[in-house]
């Protein structure tokens, strides 16, 4: 009898259950917090569009009444799974989208004094067209 044949299968055979949960649990871990909202979403005031590309979030907002417009790179990303916050930091102002993956056409955009003063907080919805 080979006991080093025997000993070697025993030990590969406690093994492999161990390396197939760690393969079915990884893709869990790696699973994003953040979704990015992206698209165009307006009211009749504002049109915001938002684009995510090579890790970079970017927001372009247009005052309509004005045509008066700013772009804004490299948001910081918060909140949790059902309300996601991105805020752009630009002059002491805070621009900030908040987002519900549960209502995906639908962004809150609110700007934000160092102070805290809130001097927009609109809703807008994504455009169809």
């Amino acid at each position: 009898m080979n006991y080093r044949a025997i000993a070697f299968a025993a030990i590969l055979g406690f093994s492999t259950p161990i390396m197939i949960t760690t393969a079915i649990n990884s893709p869990v871990i790696a699973a994003p917090k953040y979704s990015y909202p992206t698209g165009s979403f307006s009211n009749d005031t504002w049109n915001i569009s938002l684009t995510y590309n090579n890790n970079t979030y970017r927001y372009k907002g247009l005052y309509i009444p004005k045509q008066t417009h700013i772009e804004l790179v490299g948001a910081k990303a918060s909140g949790n799974h059902e309300r996601q916050v991105y805020t752009w930091v630009n002059n002491g102002l805070k621009y900030q989208v908040a987002w519900r993956p549960s209502d995906p056409d639908t962004i809150r955009v609110l700007v934000v004094t160092s102070s805290g003063k809130t001097n927009l907080s609109t809703l807008l919805t994504r455009d169809t067209h």
